[in-house]
C-alpha cells in the first residue's frame, strides 16, 4: 500500500471486513467511535514515525492511556489489535482472524465500539484497531 492511498478508504475497508467477521460469529456490528479512531490513528502514526511496534509506546503509554486521553471512558474493557507490514485491509483482517488473541478481540460481542488507524513508515503500514464498550 502506498502512503498516498486514502487512509479513510482503507480504514473503512477494515471496518467493513471486521463487521462481516463479527456477523459470521453472531455479533452485532461495531460502531465507529471518533475518539477511538483518534486513539488508533495517533498510535499508528506514532509507531510509523518513530519506528517501533508495540502495545505500549516507548514512554510506557498503554491502550488504556491513549483511550483515556481522547475522552473515551469504557465501562468494561478496551482491547487493541496491532499489525505491521500488511499491504491491504484484506491482509490485515485475515492476519488478525488467524491469530487467537486478535480474533477474540474482533468477535467479542461485548465490545461494541471501534476505531481504526493506519500509519506509514519505513517498516511499511502500521495497523491499529481499538475496541471498547461504553
Amino acid at each position: 500500500m502506498a502512503p498516498t492511498q486514502d487512509v479513510g478508504t482503507v480504514r473503512a475497508q477494515v471496518f467493513e471486513l471486521v463487521n462481516a467477521e463479527r456477523g459470521l460469529q453472531g455479533c452485532g456490528a461495531l460502531w465507529e467511535d471518533p475518539r477511538l479512531a483518534a486513539a488508533a490513528q495517533g498510535h499508528a502514526d506514532d509507531m510509523a514515525a518513530r519506528g517501533y511496534f508495540g502495545y505500549s509506546s516507548p514512554e510506557g503509554l498503554t491502550t488504556a492511556d491513549r483511550v483515556a486521553a481522547v475522552g473515551y471512558v469504557p465501562s468494561q474493557v478496551v482491547a487493541e489489535n496491532l499489525a505491521g507490514g500488511q499491504q491491504t485491509a484484506q491482509d490485515v483482517v485475515a492476519g488478525w482472524m488467524g491469530d487467537a488473541v486478535h480474533r477474540a478481540n474482533m468477535v467479542n460481542c461485548q465490545l461494541v465500539d471501534t476505531g481504526i488507524g493506519v500509519g506509514f513508515g519505513a517498516q511499511g503500514p502500521q495497523w491499529v484497531q481499538v475496541f471498547g464498550a461504553p
